[in-house]
């Protein structure tokens, strides 16, 4: 059984600690709030729990009953979080996107390995059966032709930002906007099933705060495209799809995936393969990461986490990359700087 500790208390965290209690493989111990308040509500939603609530930071790190931490606290917060855990020989859990500098990520990946500790970012769409299943009919992959991935939903703090707040998704400090939050979804997409593209290109619609309301990434791969549109200030339903040279794969999106559709070009066959999903989607991310804290020295769940970690050092970088030809500068970004 995993010690779980969480930091952030919003309906994120919720969710994450009640997914992990379904695989019977965590329990959670700990929160880390800064106001006690906020934490024992919090914990007052888990009545089972002996849960402990920590508003001091020094003492958190020194817990002895914790051996995992989820953040999920605001993006520019995850990278110094994340640092003290591992420093504590606490293995880590971090909401995606996870770091927002490639020298953020480095840093991370190998202070976990000087402690023996585990990082994993929590893209939760990459566990669950219909991602897979996905990845699975591109293995081996017909030629591709591109791909048009889109992911839009308003966001339930774009009023407050109308109305002349600054909400921390909406902010550059504390690294917001729709590329940085929907958009690691599509490039989680892309890197998985395509591989890292030879090029990338961002065109974001900014915002006064400085981030992207919205914005359209092109990336380039050997003899095709792929478009990924993504925004938090309005709502899309527009389907995903897959352009191969012997038909098309439709998405009815690219998280929560329960049904692929596939149009075969030679016989002008539809089908429809229905896939299920557990209410609970975070549950597949919370599982796969608890099987391998658990059987460190297994050489097969090693290969996979070897693979999760490459596969997030690639979305960093393409996050970065696609960032920097956008021109969105964050907080971290002008403290690396310095």
């Amino acid at each position: 059984m995993l010690r779980l500790a969480v930091i952030g208390t919003h309906w994120i965290s919720q969710d994450f600690v009640t997914a992990a209690h379904l695989t019977e493989k965590y329990q959670l111990t700990s929160v880390y709030s800064r106001k006690e308040a906020t934490g024992k509500s919090f914990a007052a939603a888990f009545p089972e729990q002996a849960i402990v609530v920590y508003t001091d930071w020094q003492k958190f790190l020194k817990a002895p009953d914790i051996d995992v931490v989820y953040i999920a606290s605001p993006n520019s917060l995850h990278f110094p979080q994340a640092r003290d855990c591992l420093s504590h020989g606490k293995n880590v859990i971090v909401e995606k996107p996870a770091f927002v500098t490639a020298k953020e990520m480095q840093t991370i990946v190998e202070l976990a390995s000087q402690k023996h500790c585990f990082y994993f970012e929590a893209a939760r769409h990459l566990h669950e059966p219909g991602f897979q299943k996905v990845k699975e009919i591109l293995t081996p992959a017909p030629e591709i032709l591109g791909a048009r991935l889109s992911y839009a939903k308003y966001s339930s703090r774009y009023d407050a930002y109308l109305n002349g707040e600054e909400p921390n998704i909406f902010s550059a400090k504390f690294a917001g906007g729709a590329l940085m939050d929907l958009g690691v979804y599509g490039l989680y997409c892309a890197v998985s099933w395509f591989g890292f593209p030879q090029n990338a290109l961002y065109y974001p619609q900014k915002l006064a705060s400085g981030v992207d309301g919205s914005g359209l990434a092109i990336l380039r791969y050997p003899g095709f495209d792929v478009s990924l549109a993504v925004g938090k200030n309005y709502d899309s339903f527009q389907t995903s799809e897959i352009y191969t040279t012997t038909g098309t794969i439709t998405l009815p999106t690219i998280t929560g995936i329960t049904a692929i559709d596939t149009y075969q070009r030679s016989s002008q066959r539809r089908t429809t393969l229905s896939i299920p999903l557990r209410q609970q989607g975070m549950y597949y991310e919370a599982l796969h990461f608890a099987t391998m804290m658990l059987a460190p020295e297994d050489p097969q769940l090693g290969a996979a986490y070897e693979e999760l970690l490459a596969l997030s050092i690639q979305v960093n970088q393409l996050l970065c990359q696609l960032r920097q030809s956008g021109q969105i500068i964050l907080g971290p970004d002008k403290e690396q700087a310095r």
